[in-house]
């Protein structure tokens, strides 16, 4: 045993044989003067009062019975005796000091025989009781009290219940009541004794000791009061002891805190309500809760106990517990506690209460030694009702050389286990759910009976045995994350249950045990180790992959759920509601699918049964995974398969199932885009979708880049093809056919020359030909033949989008400068040529842009029929593009270039009267309705897309030659008006408004993509308006020597298209 101190002497032992000395000298000291009490008045100083008739001094022993008719009382000054007895002659004698009184002597004995009593008041403030020795409860009974701010000094030791059968009671109260035993105090020698220090007393003890021989038993209460003990303080030696600290009273020990101390001896601590605390000063080795005997301490509603560090059980027989409950209670512990050092230690934590050692740094050892027990309980112990849980604030639990057990029963939702375990023992979950947060080395066991254990890392549980079941609850070991677990597990009675929630779990681990498991959560289970377990497997969510063995009493696949993997399952399997992923797994049993099931076949995968296969009508899905058909073996069955699959292809994929006797086979036809599409899809997109299989079906094998194209189906391979369509080479079309039918609009328009006002002035407008003759003397007559022209003109036009045909939006643009001569051969014939020549642009968003040249070449003709006319013109034109086609598809992002040229053949005639109108304020006004036929053709050859690295030309097309044509009819009528004449020349006003309908507004292109012979499909751009109305403002001015200049603004609005031009004119007669 440890040395130590008691009452300032080597051991209890000790310290013990001291004490019964000083008795045995009390029992047999020298006889001197002995003085009894037989006043008849209470007066301590009156002579007559004594049978000496002598007031007792320091010399006299004093005997107090029942001898006088009353108590003795000190009422004022000093007092003093030798050795005093109250309670020795007679029951119920006691003995008053009364406030400012001072009563010094050797020894003083209350309740000295066996059956009698013995009192001691002494109370007030300046009241003084000084002794050497005090017992209280000799033999019989004895009480003594302190109170009022009354203070009493025992200068060597105080004795209360000496004696079995003894009883003794000290009480202390009052605030200013000062207690002193200056070298310790024994309650409960050998008898019952109470030590009471109530009511903000102050007590101090050099030692303590409650319960100290075999038959004592000690009890001291501490309320709202202070007791401080120098020295030792021991709470059950060899007897029984108890210390209540309440109502923010305050213990302070010094080199010992020992409760339950020899073998037999038992001791409790209770420290209760707020600021209620203990505070224990001797080293870690010396504040024991059960050294030798039995203790235990309950801290409870929001008391403390401060400690240098504390053992629980540390010899072989002792037995400590240690329990803080209660929101605010606390063990505070500088450096660390033990739990089962040699003997048996239990701590428990609960209801909120803590234990923190070393701020949060330290350590709790749990069976430190070989031999030891140790148990920590958070919430209750093993077996009881589960309670709310404590907080250990510690950096690790050790398990030591012992039996060690960490119990987690408690009725917490989320309790987050931050210490690391380490060492070998058992952390039992009996209830309640417990995050294991710790980076954690344990072995041995951990065993889930009941509640919830997540293990938030790959290393939660250490490399200990995990055991699931084997009580009477529903257990769960869940994952709080997503990683590999190497612990092996066992699977007990009853089993439990298995929860990913949606992370990726990997266990190495043997698996083993009587029971089974049922496999929750949206996550995935992978198994690659070897189970023997008995018991049932149930995946009820996410995906239990089977890449090692597992046995069992079989295996069950709800509805929602997947089981797959490569390994083997030694059960028969069933399929009720879910998912079997081939993926070559071997089923040593049979296996049975519903019709509620899905057997989720891929390609080189494939479900080996030694055993019979009921298919039961299971979905089989399938998805092509090449151009060319791909023929599996889906399922053997060595016992036979029954029934059959169901097929369910995606994205458009066809396939076709041949049931053997044995085996299951699957082909799979090659993939088709157009198929694929299902319905979705522009007409370009379905286009291209075509060609596409066109050449496939022809036995073209595709490039690699093509292949990103399988298993693509619906809008994501729409929007795939619609990259791909080439749609910008259309842009060629458009521009060519606009760019001829403005040159033939030029070449005729009527304001070319003079106004039609002007009907005797000599020139050669188309109108003027029409115009009646006027008795007006023109400003300008010229005798003219020739005339030559120019004009200058820019265009501006917006194409829609069209969601059917898949056409982009298209913005183009035209500029131009045209140039004619032209000779009236007669009165009323007019003839003449033209030629053209600028530059076109168009851009289709991200699909691409171009742009373009042309030169044109024109004649045309004008008859005049009285008011009436009939014009015609043909025209060529060249066009020469520089096409940018950008891909952004199937993974490439690329960029193609190509220079198209195009040649356009038109022709316009136009018949119109004119109708001179008069007045309204506009001199000579004119209204001229009209017709007009408009056809033009584009012709263009054959051409290839080309590129530059790192382009790969994936998907560039050749685009195939190709001839539109369309045909335009106008319907409208022209207005003029001479608004200003002068001598040197006139001013016109003009207008139109008329009607046009096309009869083919579409501008398509034909090509193939030059990695995909046979590919061929037609594009279509977007398309030109049917109905559109036309609009021309603009003014000429004609000066005497036959020059006219003229501006105008044409505009064309449909319901898929607007355009603008501006031009302006320069003409010469003579």
């Amino acid at each position: 045993m440890m040395s130590h101190v008691v009452y300032g002497l080597k051991s209890p032992v000790v310290a013990s044989l001291v004490a019964a000395a000083s008795v045995l000298a009390l029992l047999t000291s020298p006889a001197v003067a002995q003085s009894v009490w037989q006043g008849s008045t209470s007066d301590w100083g009156t002579a007559s009062n004594w049978s000496t008739n002598a007031v007792p001094s320091s010399v006299t022993d004093v005997v107090i019975g029942s001898g006088g008719v009353v108590s003795p009382v000190i009422a004022s000054g000093a007092a003093a005796a030798n050795i005093v007895k109250i309670g020795a002659a007679g029951a119920g004698a006691t003995l008053g000091v009364s406030p400012g009184s001072t009563f010094t002597h050797h020894s003083a004995t209350l309740g000295d025989l066996a059956g009698q009593t013995g009192g001691v008041t002494v109370s007030g403030a300046g009241t003084t009781w000084n002794s050497q020795y005090l017992y209280t409860g000799f033999r019989g009974t004895g009480v003594f009290t302190l109170s009022g701010g009354a203070a009493a000094n025992v200068s060597s030791f105080v004795q209360t219940g000496t004696f079995a059968g003894s009883s003794g009671t000290v009480t202390v109260t009052g605030a200013g009541t000062a207690w002193n035993a200056a070298n310790g105090h024994i309650t409960g020698d050998s008898g019952q004794g109470v030590l009471n220090v109530l009511n903000g007393a102050h007590a101090n003890e050099r030692a303590t000791t409650l319960g100290d021989k075999a038959t004592g038993n000690g009890t001291a209460t501490v309320d709202a009061s202070f007791l401080n003990v120098e020295l030792t303080l021991v709470v059950g030696n060899y007897g029984t002891g108890h210390l209540g600290i309440s109502n923010g009273g305050d213990v302070q020990a010094g080199t010992y805190f020992v409760v339950g101390w020899q073998a037999g001896g038992v001791g409790s601590l209770t420290v209760d309500g707020a600021g209620s605390s203990l505070n224990v000063m001797a080293p870690i080795t010396n504040s024991v809760v059960g050294w030798g005997g039995s203790g235990s301490v309950l801290i409870s509603n929001g008391g403390t106990v401060s400690a240098l560090g504390g053992v629980l059980g540390r010899l072989a027989s002792g037995s400590g517990t240690l329990r803080v409950t209660g929101a605010n209670s606390l063990w505070n512990d500088t450096l660390y506690l033990l739990v089962g050092y040699g003997g048996g230690g239990t701590l428990t934590v609960d209801n909120g209460g803590m234990v923190r050692v070393s701020g949060g740094t330290g350590r709790i050892f749990i069976a430190n030694l070989a031999g030891s027990n140790g148990t920590v309980n958070i919430g209750a112990a093993s077996g009881s009702a589960a309670q709310a849980a404590g907080t250990l604030d510690v950096a690790e639990l050790r398990f030591g050389a012992g039996t060690g057990r960490l119990v987690l029963n408690h009725i917490e939702s989320n309790y987050v286990l931050a210490p690391a375990i380490t060492g070998n023992g058992t952390v039992l979950v009996e209830n309640g759910t417990t995050v294991l947060a710790g980076a954690n080395t344990y072995s041995g066991s951990t065993l889930i009976r009941s509640g919830t254990l997540e293990l938030g890392s790959a290393t939660a549980a250490g490399t200990s045995v995990i055991e699931l079941g084997g009580g009477s609850g529903s257990p769960t070991l869940r994952f709080g994350g997503s990683y590999a677990v190497a612990n092996a597990m066992t699977m007990a009675a009853g089993g439990g249950t298995i929860d990913t929630a949606s992370n990726s779990i990997v266990m190495s681990g043997a698996l083993g045990g009587a029971g089974g498991f049922t496999k929750t959560g949206t996550g995935s289970l992978t198994l690659t180790g070897t189970g023997t377990y008995a018991g049932p497997t149930t995946v009820n969510g996410g995906l239990l992959v089977v890449n090692g063995a597992i046995g069992g009493s079989g295996v069950t696949v709800s509805a929602g759920a997947t089981l797959g993997g490569t390994g083997t399952i030694n059960a028969a399997t069933a399929i009720t509601g879910g998912t079997l992923q081939a993926g070559n797994l071997t089923i040593n049993g049979a296996l049975s699918l519903s019709s509620a099931s899905v057997y989720a076949f891929t390609p080189s995968s494939l479900t080996t049964v030694n055993g019979s296969a009921t298919l039961g009508g299971a979905a089989l899905p399938f998805v092509t995974t090449s151009f060319q058909a791909q023929t599996h073996t889906v399922l053997t069955a060595s016992g036979g398969v029954n029934g059959t699959f169901t097929l369910a292809g995606t994205g458009g994929s066809t396939a076709s199932v041949i049931y053997g006797a044995n085996d299951v086979t699957l082909t799979v036809n090659g993939y088709r885009a157009a198929a694929s599409l299902i319905g979705t899809g522009s007409v370009n997109v379905q286009n291209v979708a075509t060609g596409i299989d066109r050449a496939l079906n022809g036995g073209t094998v595709p490039a690699a880049a093509w292949n990103a194209l399988i298993g693509l189906a619906g809008a994501p391979l729409a929007s795939q093809l619609n990259a791909l369509t080439g749609e910008a080479g259309t842009g060629a079309v458009s521009s060519g056919i606009t760019g001829a039918s403005t040159f033939l609009n030029i070449m005729l328009d009527p304001m070319a020359g003079a106004r039609g006002a002007m009907a005797d002035a000599p020139g050669s407008s188309l109108i003027e030909m029409a115009d009646i003759a006027s008795a007006r003397a023109p400003a300008a007559r010229v005798e003219a033949g020739w005339s030559i022209w120019t004009k200058a003109y820019g265009q501006s036009e917006r194409t829609a989008s069209d969601t059917g045909l898949g056409a982009a939006g298209t913005a183009s643009s035209l500029y131009g400068v045209a140039a004619g001569a032209d000779r009236l051969i007669s009165p009323g014939l007019l003839v003449g040529f033209a030629l053209a020549g600028g530059g076109t642009s168009f851009g289709l968003g991200a699909l691409g842009s171009g742009t373009g040249d042309f030169a044109q070449l024109g004649a045309y003709a004008s008859m005049r029929l009285g008011p009436g006319y009939v014009s015609a013109a043909l025209a060529y034109g060249w066009n020469r593009f520089d096409v940018t086609r950008n891909v952004a598809a199937l993974g490439l992002t690329e960029t193609y270039r190509s220079g198209p040229v195009g040649h356009t053949f038109g022709g316009r005639i136009e018949t119109g009267r004119r109708f001179a109108v008069g007045g309204f304020g506009l001199g000579r006004l004119g209204l001229t309705p009209y017709a007009a036929a408009e056809a033009i053709a584009y012709v263009a050859p054959g051409y290839r897309e080309n590129w530059t690295a790192p382009a790969t030309g994936a998907f560039a097309l050749a685009y195939v030659g190709r001839t539109t044509a369309t045909l335009r009819g106008e319907f409208g009528a022209r207005a003029d008006a001479l608004v200003a004449a002068g001598e040197t020349g006139d001013l016109i006003a003009f207008s139109r408004l008329a009607y046009a309908v096309q009869s083919n507004t579409q501008r398509g292109a034909a090509a193939q993509f030059q990695t995909l012979a046979g590919s061929t499909f037609t594009v279509f751009g977007a398309r030109a308006s049917t109905h559109t109305a036309l609009a021309t403002i603009g003014a000429e001015a004609r000066f005497r020597q036959g020059t006219r200049v003229s501006l105008a603004l044409d505009g064309e609005l449909g319901e898929r298209h607007r355009s603008i031009r501006g031009s302006v004119g320069l003409r010469q007669s003579w």
